[in-house]
């Protein structure tokens, strides 16, 4: 009989999932993490779309900002100017809607927010340096996610930056990272265009198989990646085109 321990590290509080659940209960989940005035970090392709409607329509009141930008691979430069708008905005918390950079760029915000970090002269290397000296002890804000991508992003207590001019990109792990709560909603990834739809799926397929054959055994760890790659590898192709929710939903 095999044993061992099983131990569900601090990550997710709460996951909605579900068409329409961003109209039906963000305000509330909000509510719920004890956020009044979120700081709305949002995909810059999202703007002026449905689904920036969509996620500022559900709120009950105006957000304290909105900030975009580009987020990709989460440059430092661009994780303090966020940093800069949020401080003075009199945000309590981040609401970060798009794929895996925009959620990584929430998590180096709050980072940097709860530990003071400043850009000074470099910022490439002030947050190089607030990573490599561990996580900040308390001062986190909650983040709700609304992802609009199968990066998983949402999920992990971790993020990367990269400085391209530097030539170095650097991960960091802390539990406080993690969303607050994770909202699911077929109607937020309706501005993803296909090919980055399929393209985050696919990767979600290859981190499913990766930790199955690459981990120990695990009694629960195994089921979720078996049913993962299982139901990607089923739904993916029906996620996209007209009347797919279901389908992406799945996903």
């Amino acid at each position: 009989m095999d044993a061992g321990v099983v131990e569900f590290l601090p990550t997710v509080q709460r996951v909605l999932h579900g068409e329409w659940v961003v109209s039906g209960h963000l305000a509330a989940e909000l509510d719920r993490a004890g956020v009044q005035r979120p700081a709305v970090l949002m995909a810059r392709a999202l703007e002026g779309t449905a689904v920036a409607s969509l996620v500022l329509d559900a709120l009950d009141a105006p957000p304290a900002l909105v900030v975009s930008g580009p987020f990709e691979h989460v440059p430092p430069a661009v994780v303090f100017e966020a940093v800069a708008a949020v401080a003075g905005s009199g945000a309590d918390g981040v609401l970060a809607v798009g794929g895996g950079s925009t959620i990584d760029t929430a998590k180096a915000l709050r980072w940097c927010l709860a530990g003071g970090v400043e850009p000074g002269d470099d910022p490439g290397a002030a947050l190089l340096a607030s990573m490599t000296a561990g996580p900040p002890t308390s001062g986190w804000l909650p983040m709700v996610s609304v992802p609009t991508t199968l990066s998983g992003a949402e999920f992990t207590r971790s993020f990367s930056a990269t400085d391209l001019g530097a030539g170095w990109k650097r991960p960091v792990t802390a539990g406080p990272l993690a969303s607050t709560t994770v909202l699911y909603d077929p109607a937020a990834t309706a501005a993803t265009p296909d090919r980055l739809w399929l393209g985050s799926g696919s990767m979600a397929l290859d981190h499913a198989l990766e930790v199955l054959a690459t981990t120990p055994p695990h009694p629960v760890g195994d089921l979720l990646k078996r049913e993962a790659a299982v139901t990607l590898l089923d739904l993916l192709p029906e996620s996209t085109g007209p009347d797919a929710d279901e389908a992406r939903a799945a996903c």
